[in-house]
């Protein structure tokens, strides 16, 4: 799982559309996706939105996606009730050893979906074994991307509570290392919220975005 390569399944899907260019917006891993879309084809982006990701990612981001994906590979994916609804209630539970938001573990359990092909079992809608496999990727910055620049709009909105932010804001180290890849960021914070800030402050997050937009 590459970004360049995650950045041209946009381009297809794009080109699949029939859009030829458009404001794109990105969280997290897909944060990262899309700011290698813009520096790949900065043609195809009208402007960059990215929801708490930069470049550089703090360390520790992904001893805490390892522990996530632990908990939900070890979830029991069998239907005792028949239910993908209990199914999903048991893994809230368990994920609460890594994760003691209750909003969160509710949003993670949400990709829990019936399996097609086996009436007593679910699957996660996520490519858990892929994401696993490929997370020193993940975590890691294409070097390659050195050099290249998009010069568009761009926004970087964190969750004061994110272990993006550690001190609550943008470091100046996050700050530089963003203003080698885009020349036009601004930057946005918003409290109250860890890493899912569209889904721990949703309005806040649209207010953002909104603002922005209307601004270009």
């Amino acid at each position: 799982m590459q970004y360049r390569e995650m950045a041209q399944d946009v381009v297809a899907h794009l080109d699949e559309l029939c859009i030829p260019r458009a404001h794109i917006l990105g969280h997290s891993m897909g944060g990262r996706t899309v700011m290698a879309l813009a520096l790949l084809q900065p043609e195809l982006v009208e402007s960059l939105i990215v929801e708490d990701s930069t470049p550089n990612w703090p360390s520790g981001v992904g001893s805490i996606i390892r522990n996530y994906l632990e908990v939900m590979k070890a979830v029991d994916m069998s239907l005792l009730d028949g239910s993908v609804a209990s199914l999903r209630k048991r893994a809230i539970d368990q994920l609460e050893s890594v994760e003691k938001n209750m909003g969160i573990r509710a949003f993670l359990a949400q990709n829990i979906v019936a399996d097609k092909d086996n009436p007593s079992s679910a699957v996660w809608r996520l490519n858990l074994d892929a994401i696993y496999d490929s997370l020193d990727d993940i975590v890691s910055w294409d070097s390659s991307l050195a050099g290249l620049q998009y010069t568009g709009p761009s926004c970087f909105i964190g969750g004061a509570k994110s272990v993006h932010q550690p001190t609550g804001e943008f470091s100046q180290e996050q700050k530089d290392n963003v203003a080698l890849y885009f020349t036009s960021p601004q930057y946005h914070i918003i409290q109250d919220a860890g890493h899912w800030v569209h889904s721990e402050q949703p309005q806040r997050f649209m207010d953002c975005v909104q603002a922005f937009l209307n601004g270009l």
